[in-house]
């Protein structure tokens, strides 16, 4: 393929088919919650403590995995990820009754889908076009990966009402899928050396000095960025928990609130190139685009208050899917933050890795509110309501944190360390 916008084309549909295949089996509780504890035979603090496993060793190799990608090819490095990532799910398939080897496996997935993996996703994606539009590519990355994610979860449905087969069936078909995620990868992804060839320009990468960890500390920028990061993942993450909400207080069967969580979670990603646009067309900053969306979004999720378990069920179904309809543009764009934060390309990697040591998002936070839910039943889900309210009213003040950063640093009020600043102005 000779041809620069079918690579880019052919690139990006790989990376966004196989970015929505390899965390279909980390976050299989998304959608399919009761069906998986039910087998299993678990509680809610249990099933949830399997994520909290996934996120902190996901987080302790994030550091390392920074470094590495920063370093080594990010076409194998992502090969590599996905490909032990689908031999793990088939051997959760094949012991899906043992809560201790599922764990086990959660535990493997942190590495296969953390460590240099998600550095190397997002290097990859950054250099894919010019300086400035990394927003329209990761909207588009996340439009591919949401049909990925969406048939990463209808399928197995489908499967399950079709055949009437257990929660196995659906790690199966989740298995089928990030394969053939793998191939794709390898047959598409072009290396490190073949973009270069091509004009495709990485900065220039250097031994990790001491001086690069304490400017990833000292840098303000960097706190903005972990904000942004820990806080809108926070909503696109937890936002899942209506789907047990659905059936514990409103009553629905399970396939049903399956179906609706992966509209909610996956099929909303079809929105995704719209957040793009408006981050960069209409707003022309992601801070100014988070800002505004996070003040409507967290009204939205408060008036779920609103509702008990004599309201109509529909109404409250529809309704649900509010938010995520507008979480999923502003969750595809939160990336692209960092040009505003002001954190240099040549330690991205090594940034990333920092800000993911605490993992608050999947670490913490399902493991408190599974706990919340185990001790207060159905009233737990007011104190997860209460949680992502708060959570939107940070996310707007870091947003105003990052635009002051921004205009401190354009008017040079504010100045990076010397030898990174002109590694950017070059």
């Amino acid at each position: 393929m000779k041809n620069p916008k079918v690579k880019y084309w052919v690139s990006l549909i790989s990376l966004g088919y196989m970015g929505g295949a390899i965390y279909l089996l980390p976050y299989v509780k998304y959608a399919f919650y009761t069906q998986m504890m039910d087998y299993i035979g678990c509680t809610n603090t249990q099933l949830n403590f399997m994520v909290s496993v996934f996120a902190f060793v996901t987080s302790l190799s994030m550091l390392p995995g920074g470094m590495v990608a920063d370093r080594f090819d990010c076409r194998k490095i992502i090969i590599y990820s996905v490909g032990a990532t689908t031999i793990l799910t088939f051997i959760h398939a094949l012991t899906a009754h043992s809560y201790t080897i599922g764990l086990a496996c959660w535990a493997a997935m942190g590495l296969s889908t953390g460590f240099a993996y998600w550095p190397a996703l997002q290097k990859y994606i950054t250099s894919l076009e010019n300086a400035g539009e990394a927003a329209s590519s990761y909207g588009r990355y996340y439009f591919f990966n949401g049909l990925s994610g969406t048939l990463g979860n209808f399928i197995p449905i489908w499967v399950m009402q079709a055949t009437g087969a257990a929660y196995p069936a659906v790690v199966w078909t989740m298995g089928i899928m990030t394969l053939i995620a793998t191939v794709l990868c390898f047959l598409f992804l072009e290396s490190e050396d073949d973009m270069v060839a091509r004009g495709v320009v990485f900065e220039e990468e250097e031994p990790m000095h001491l001086s690069d960890f304490k400017f990833v500390l000292t840098w303000p920028g960097t706190y903005m960025f972990w904000l942004s990061e820990i806080f809108v993942y926070t909503l696109y993450t937890q936002i899942s928990f209506m789907t047990p909400y659905l059936v514990d207080v409103m009553g629905i069967d399970p396939e049903a609130s399956s179906v609706i969580s992966a509209i909610r979670t996956y099929a909303a990603m079809l929105l995704a190139p719209i957040g793009g646009y408006l981050a960069s067309k209409v707003f022309k900053s992601t801070a100014l685009y988070q800002r505004y969306s996070f003040i409507l979004i967290g009204i939205l999720v408060a008036g779920i208050f609103m509702f008990n378990e004599n309201s109509n069920v529909t109404l409250v179904s529809i309704y649900t899917l509010i938010p995520a309809l507008i979480i999923m543009p502003c969750y595809s764009v939160k990336f692209s933050i960092i040009e505003e934060c002001h954190i240099p390309q040549a330690i991205m990697g090594t940034t990333i890795g920092v800000i993911s040591l605490i993992p608050v998002t999947d670490g913490l936070e399902p493991l408190l509110f599974g706990w919340w839910l185990d001790k207060y039943g159905n009233g737990g889900y007011n104190l997860i309501l209460a949680f992502l309210v708060v959570s939107c009213v940070i996310i707007v003040l870091n947003a105003l944190w990052v635009l002051s950063h921004d205009k401190k640093c354009k008017a040079g009020l504010r100045v990076m360390r010397a030898d990174l600043a002109q590694k950017e102005a070059e």
